[in-house]
């Protein structure tokens, strides 16, 4: 593959290439000249920050109770009343069909893609004798295609690429892989994803077209800014495209935080 402008050892994610396969313009302003949102001032930047600082709250509440660490106390002293009531539908409603099996917590993936890399953040792996279940909690918009979208393939296809890292050493085949949705707002109504082999190949084919188009791209001028008004219209980096500024209502990041712990690195 071409390495055009991306650096060796950059590290692709779901966030990233929903917004490569989006905009490639965005791809280039967020992940490699790394400009800073210039919106968050607006009434809609500021709205989405304080529901983005939620949902982190969230997952951090969540993680200490899997720890078995109390934190009752922390959603009382939050005041915030869509706090505790996605808590109480976490404590009440929690997924069903999740096998049994050990729990790993915000755990970090990475998996090599020539020269790059392919990383995956999971909120919740449950690793059983026979398969391995993805979970993660959704805070955002629920109206959203969960299954159909990138994260979904990108979990899935880490995981299984990473199996052998996730499984202590054993073959994780593609069938054994298993993805649930949790909302926060719909805690009854978990969506599942099954992986399987044809669904892996699929998702290496398209993973692999996506890094071998952008990876490609050997000037700023070549990654194109989207015709498709709308995505403008939502996107927080509008201003430097001379398309607007602030952002717009409709915006709602990926869902992933860039930075995180140390990754759990895996060769073929």
């Amino acid at each position: 593959m071409s390495m055009g402008l991306l650096p060796a050892g950059f590290r692709f994610s779901q966030a990233s290439l929903a917004t490569g396969e989006g905009c490639p313009r965005r791809f280039y302003l967020k992940y490699l000249r790394r400009l800073n949102w210039p919106g968050a001032a607006d009434p809609a930047g500021l709205a989405l920050e304080r529901g983005a600082d939620r949902g982190r709250l969230f997952h951090h509440l969540a993680v200490q109770h899997h720890l078995g660490l109390p934190v009752e106390a922390q959603v009382q002293a939050s005041g915030d009343p869509v706090l505790s009531r996605w808590w109480d539908h976490f404590l009440c409603h929690p997924p069903q069909g999740v096998p049994k099996g050990e729990v790993y917590l915000e755990l970090e993936l990475w998996v090599p893609l020539g020269a790059w890399w392919l990383r995956a953040r999971f909120d919740k792996v449950v690793v059983g004798p026979e398969e391995v279940c993805i979970v993660d909690w959704k805070t955002g918009s629920g109206n959203r295609d969960f299954l159909e979208s990138w994260q979904t393939l990108v979990y899935c296809f880490a995981a299984c690429e990473g199996g052998a890292a996730l499984s202590q050493g054993r073959t994780l085949l593609p069938e054994q892989v298993s993805l649930c949705y949790w909302h926060a707002e719909k805690p009854q109504a978990p969506l599942w994803r099954r992986h399987g082999e044809e669904a892996h190949q699929q998702a290496r084919s398209r993973i692999e077209s996506l890094v071998g188009q952008l990876s490609g791209l050997e000037n700023p001028d070549a990654f194109a800014m989207t015709e498709d008004p709308q995505r403008c219209a939502a996107c927080e980096f509008r201003a430097y495209c001379g398309r607007g500024s602030g952002v717009g209502p409709g915006w709602e990041e990926e869902g992933e935080e860039e930075g995180g712990d140390l990754p759990l690195e895996l060769g073929y």
